[in-house]
């Protein structure tokens, strides 16, 4: 009985097993049922499976056998009208992810594709999930795997080599196959010696991985504090500078000579009535003690000391000026500039994007035509234009270096990918150009703290505001992030007096697509509230972009977006659209 048993099991594992081949290489066969149960999937007999969904969102479930090898899952879709988001997750028989995919289906057919390695034969459970949305009437979409090696077995030998006395047991917490060694052949001792190799590979590779992510967030803390650090130490030696100034004001005007305060004679709105004499000399008692008058302000500007000499009537002036002087912001703007870039096609076409181009000449028509800004003041570079060489040329180098004077202002606009820290082994933020590569974001990338130094180094004006938005959702590819673990992170951009940074959502947050219009939630709001009254700070605006952001964001997508300011300005608030008080040409040198 045991025997017979057994045999069953085996013929069971070898219709498995033929199941796995003809997946790959049978024609693709359509399912036509779904399954909302996780514990009973619909089991595929292709390499294909349709379905339709129609806006009432949930999970629905699909198995196939595959592996060992790569495969390649290509999902895509299509509505009736409005957009709509579908996730496809794989795992495998441990529970482990080992693909996901993500991305919005219009009208007009849209795909995407991703690839995954199994180390052995095995199911694999499909997991496929749809967000409610009342106005998506009809989404059909379907889920295609191929394979891009070719089968090592065929059928007819895995089938052959099922023994009827093998019996299962659990070896590392996977299941193998031991047999009676007298009756097994040499071909099975070599595929089960292949089976415990691969698992053991497994393991190794898992723990490898861990060690590696342990040792990144290491450096990454290590990093953290070392910036910590160097800011501690720059933040003391600004109070040393301080205080040793202080010191010194105090020290001159302890050694100011013996004052009086000098008569002043009382004038009245109708006569003046001059004094009869002054004092007579003999009288003049020289006080013991100094008599000092300061008069300060917040900001500290200058100290004055009135002093006379060795008669009432005869005066001496002393004026101390102290070492800080006005801060910028207080000093009317001699002129603005403007530096737009807007990224919607890259060179690798696979992370396209939608509106950053058009968010980008948006923003640039709202500078000239309401913001005051002159056109050839305002320079726009646009997806091919958008090379990383190009933004920092123009940046660091050949036009804002040569033109933005010191009581100036620079705004500088960016709407494309952003790649959030995680992906970096440093912990390094990159905004991706038209010519970067994903796989290669330090080489090709700009890196955040790159476009930071170029603003405070490079550019002689005092006053620059940098808007980001960066890490969007809604296009082909869901995240505009590359990979949709959130956005940058402002904590690790270094600001200074006078400069200002928006970012158009939190570090573990996306930036989304509008689905009312041809334009990003972030931009559009932002516009809208600078336009609602144009004598209202950049300040002001914000808080009002910020509230509108969030309720669009979440009434429309069911997710939170939350747009972050980050700024030491001191003095007047910052009002865009006030004209220049001494424009200077664009020709300048």
């Amino acid at each position: 009985m045991i025997f017979q048993a057994e045999k069953t099991v085996n013929r069971l594992l070898a219709k498995l097993f033929c199941l796995w081949a003809l997946l790959l290489t049978a024609p693709s066969a359509l399912a036509q049922t779904i399954s909302t149960d996780r514990n009973r999937p619909i089991v595929m007999t292709g390499n294909q499976i349709v379905g339709e969904q129609h806006g009432e969102g949930g999970d629905t479930y699909y198995q196939f056998y595959g592996g060992p090898g790569e495969i390649v899952l290509t999902a895509d879709g299509k509505t009736d009208f409005y957009a709509a988001t579908m996730e496809v997750n794989c795992t495998d028989m441990r529970g482990n992810p080992v693909a996901r995919l993500s991305f919005a289906a219009t009208s007009a057919m849209t795909a995407a594709t991703t690839k995954f390695n199994l180390n052995s034969a095995q199911p694999v459970l499909i997991q496929v999930r749809f967000y409610k949305d009342d106005k998506v009437k009809s989404f059909v979409y379907r889920i295609t795997l191929t394979s891009s090696l070719p089968m090592r077995n065929s059928i007819e030998n895995i089938s052959a080599r099922q023994r009827p006395d093998r019996r299962a047991n659990t070896r590392n917490g996977a299941t193998y196959w031991s047999v009676n060694r007298d009756e097994v052949s040499p071909e099975q001792d070599e595929v089960d010696a292949m089976r415990y190799q691969a698992e053991s590979s497994r393991e190794a590779e898992i723990q490898r991985i861990a060690q590696l992510r342990a040792s990144n967030e290491a450096r990454r803390k290590q990093y953290t504090q070392r910036n910590y650090s160097q800011q501690a130490v720059l933040q003391q030696k600004a109070e040393q500078a301080r205080a040793a100034r202080a010191s010194r004001n105090l020290n001159v005007i302890r050694t100011a000579p013996p004052v009086t305060p000098v008569y002043q004679p009382v004038q009245t709105a109708q006569t003046y009535q001059a004094p009869q004499a002054y004092p007579a000399p003999q009288t003049y008692q020289a006080p013991v003690q100094p008599q000092i008058q300061v008069q300060q302000s917040p900001p500290p500007q200058q100290v004055a000391v009135v002093a006379p000499i060795s008669k009432p009537a005869q005066t001496q002036q002393v004026i101390i000026q102290d070492s800080t002087s006005t801060p910028v912001e207080e000093t009317p703007i001699d002129d603005k500039w403007a530096l737009v870039v807007g990224v919607s096609k890259f060179e690798n076409s696979g992370i396209d994007l939608k509106y950053p181009a058009k968010d980008a000449k948006d923003f640039r028509d709202y500078l000239i035509n309401e913001a005051n800004f002159r056109p050839d003041h305002v320079k726009l570079l646009v997806n091919e234009e958008a090379t990383k060489e190009r933004v920092l040329t123009e940046l660091g180098d050949k036009w804002l270096p040569k033109r933005a004077h010191p009581n100036d202002l620079v705004v500088v606009y960016l709407s494309t990918h952003g790649s959030p820290s995680s992906l970096d082994g440093e912990g390094v933020n990159y905004l991706v150009m038209h010519n970067t590569d994903p796989q290669r974001l330090y080489a090709t990338g700009l890196a955040v703290q790159d476009l930071a130094f170029a603003l405070k180094s490079r550019v002689h004006a005092k006053r620059s505001v940098l808007i980001m938005d960066a890490c969007h959702s809604g296009a082909a590819d869901a995240a505009k992030g590359l990979k949709r673990d959130g956005n940058v992170n402002l904590e690790a951009f270094p600001i200074g007096t006078g400069q200002m940074v928006i970012c158009s959502s939190k570090p573990d947050q996306v930036s989304w697509e509008s689905k009312r219009y041809d334009n990003g939630v972030f931009t559009a709001q932002l516009l809208k509230a600078l336009r609602a009254n144009s004598k209202n700070s950049l300040g002001d605006a914000f808080k009002t972009m910020q509230d509108n952001v969030e309720s669009e964001v979440l009434k429309d997508r069911g997710h939170v977006q939350t747009p972050v300011l980050k700024t030491r300005w001191q003095g007047r608030e910052l009002i865009l659209t006030i004209p220049p008080a001494k424009p200077h040409s664009d020709s300048e040198q």
